[in-house]
């Protein structure tokens, strides 16, 4: 991927207001850092017609998953999200949950390789619990232990929507399993 720098970022960012017609956008490693941030929930809010888009490989840290999670407020027609790799901690997924949780429109999230450990699993759990949208949730590699898988586990008791859940590279034991295993035993979305 070719990096684009901040005023690259910024550029294609704000092309995003003016193009009514894009709807899929894939800014994956492209450069993309805090500076950027502030770009992205203007962007988020005026692009139109974008169903899908990949920010992955960007470190762009928490203040980029705040700007999504802003963006994602007044969106209304995004349904996939794409943030593996940018940075992002316990700070960041809780704004992008809070944001998902209200979300009507985001069917596929994925939050891959984000360290968002047991905390973020909390904001992930809570946003599982109220959002009848999401359909596809991929947490690979988020370190959220027995304690996160616990509480995913947990909330997948009232979430019938759910479809797809990817917790590969998170290390649990048989704690974590057990309380997993329940939530998917009396889930009534996930296949």
């Amino acid at each position: 991927a070719r990096h684009l720098g901040s005023a690259g970022c910024h550029a294609v960012l704000s092309s995003l207001r003016h193009n009514g017609g894009l709807k899929e956008l894939g800014l994956v490693g492209v450069g993309m850092k805090e500076a950027s941030a502030a770009d992205l929930a203007p962007a988020l809010g005026a692009a139109g017609r974008l169903r899908s888009l990949d920010l992955s490989r960007n470190w762009f840290g928490d203040a980029g998953l705040e700007a999504v999670g802003a963006g994602l407020r007044v969106n209304s027609c995004l349904t996939s999200l794409k943030l593996a790799g940018v940075g992002g901690s316990v700070v960041g997924a809780r704004h992008v949950a809070t944001a998902v949780g209200e979300n009507s429109t985001l069917t596929k999230l994925t939050l891959d390789g984000n360290a968002i450990g047991v905390d973020g699993a909390n904001a992930v759990a809570g946003m599982l619990e109220v959002n009848r949208t999401l359909k596809s949730l991929s947490l690979r590699q988020c370190r959220l232990g027995d304690e996160g898988v616990s509480m995913v586990g947990d909330a997948l008791v009232v979430n019938s929507t759910l479809k797809l859940l990817d917790l590969a590279f998170n290390r649990f034991s048989s704690d974590g399993a057990e309380v997993l295993l329940n939530g998917l035993c009396q889930n009534r979305g996930l296949t």
